[in-house]
């Protein structure tokens, strides 16, 4: 990013030069509003920044955000790859962009004038990121982003590049995002995808869009998505502990089968992902991520897979199985949806694209609408809390399942139709159409059989990696 320095001269010789006219403001706001109206002027978000003078204007029940700036104060900066600097008044620049952009995630115009040497762009009066984001919960915040991720998205795919992408141009209208300030947008054609952009990343071989402030922000980077990513992270994740302690799979949830269970003030399971560790009733270092992450790497020599994880929880096994490069999709399913909304939350820090979570109650719902394909399924210690389970081996069969990896509660008043576990197994073949059988072990926490079943038989040696990948040998 290079920066005019005859634009930045008139910027700073006419700052705020307009409040010494009075009068010039009353003439331009009584052409466009009827009644009465009061002027306040607002402080700059940064000295001097943009330079425009800020006010507000208040008539009645409405107010105005109205930004005042010489003529003379161009667009004042160039990407490297520009030819030269523009000589667009930086005002008359923004609202060319936001006129032309028409879109309910910009500042909604409310007149525009130029007069006696200056521009007067007059908007909604928009809420400050930092005002709003105080409101907004972690579900809220994630919503805002996908929202300014579509936009810039959009910017685009219009050929348009905004190159100030960062919070305090930001604004929210109630509870939704506004990618506001286009004083220095610029069309400019990428011959790049829109993840490698500028508005994402910031950089592209020798130009980039600048960097953020120094000493405004403990997040330093470029004044783009990516940058701004990492602060929708932070303010995410100290909403974290709010969303965990709603996580309680204990007596008190509905679809709990096990009447004597007691209260437990800790999550089901544990969260192990970069950055953040939590403690959860299973262990943080949980054998069963390395026997699954095993059997999928089997599972995926015979091609791409489509992963499906009944009782999901907080999504350990789907964000192990989305980082697989055959996995071609992850699917977890939870009837609890405190864990779905926490999982999502999860999924957005982790920056997965492949896995998505859904409340669905399995065996009162019809899983094959949901997904008519599945090629590895877990059931991790949920079958014995699923209401109807022949409709869900039936849909298994349906579903062309191949692999099902199952960790199994072995009290026989979980299996009433069968009477004990060993006959539900059984059951469960002969349902599902998944012929071979193999016991990896035993979960050394619960003492619950890991078993996975398969519609072609595991060779000797897949069965003892297994074996010994669960007691701690890593072959995968």
């Amino acid at each position: 990013m290079l920066f005019n320095p005859e634009a930045i001269r008139e910027k700073e010789m006419h700052l705020d030069s307009i409040l010494s006219d009075q009068g010039l403001i009353d003439q331009v706001v009584s052409a466009h509003l009827a009644s009465p109206f009061q002027i306040r002027k607002l402080p700059r978000v940064w000295e001097p920044g943009g330079g425009a003078t800020l006010l507000e204007v208040t008539t009645g029940s409405d107010i105005l955000f109205l930004k005042v700036k010489r003529l003379s104060v161009l667009v004042e900066s160039r990407l490297e790859s520009e030819p030269g600097f523009s000589k667009e008044p930086s005002l008359r620049n923004e609202h060319m962009f936001l006129k032309s952009l028409n879109v309910d995630w910009v500042p909604r115009l409310r007149f525009y004038e130029e007069r006696a040497g200056y521009s007067f762009l007059a908007m909604e009066k928009l809420d400050s990121f930092d005002a709003a984001v105080q409101r907004l919960n972690a579900e809220a915040l994630i919503r805002a982003w996908d929202r300014i991720e579509g936009a810039v998205r959009s910017l685009y795919e219009k050929g348009i590049v905004h190159t100030d992408i960062h919070e305090k141009n930001i604004c929210f209208r109630g509870n939704d995002a506004v990618v506001c300030d286009f004083e220095e947008a610029r069309y400019l054609a990428q011959s790049v995808a829109f993840e490698e952009s500028l508005d994402v990343v910031g950089r592209n071989g020798s130009t980039d869009v600048g960097e953020f402030p120094s000493g405004k922000s403990p997040i330093r980077g470029l004044t783009c998505l990516e940058r701004l990513r990492a602060v929708f992270n932070l303010l995410i994740r100290e909403r974290l502990p709010a969303l965990l302690a709603e996580c309680k799979f204990d007596d008190a949830c509905p679809f709990n089968k096990d009447v004597l269970q007691d209260a437990d003030p800790r999550v089901y399971q544990s969260i192990a992902l970069p950055g953040l560790r939590v403690q959860g009733q299973r262990p943080l270092r949980d054998p069963r991520l390395h026997v699954v992450r095993a059997a999928l790497t089997l599972a995926g020599r015979q091609g791409r897979l489509r992963y499906l994880d009944i009782g999901s929880n907080l999504g350990m096994f789907c964000f192990l199985a989305s980082r697989l490069p055959f996995v071609e999709s992850s699917l977890g399913l939870e009837a609890f949806e405190p864990y779905v909304r926490c999982a999502n939350v999860l999924r957005f820090l982790s920056q997965d694209s492949k896995t998505r979570f859904q409340k669905f109650i399995c065996g009162d719902q019809d899983l094959t609408q949901l997904l008519p394909r599945a090629d590895f399924v877990t059931m991790l210690s949920v079958y014995h809390h699923v209401g109807n389970k022949d409709r869900l081996l039936q849909e298994f069969g349906q579903m062309g399942v191949k692999f099902l990896l199952s960790e199994f509660a072995t009290q026989d008043r979980y299996y009433p139709e069968r009477g004990n576990l060993d006959k539900e197994l059984d059951h469960i073949q002969a349902k599902t159409g998944l012929i071979h059988r193999f016991r990896i072990g035993t979960s050394r926490d619960y003492k619950r059989p890991l078993m996975i079943f398969s519609s072609v038989p595991l060779p000797f040696g897949s069965r003892i990696r297994l074996r010994l990948t669960f007691l701690g040998r890593q072959f995968f």
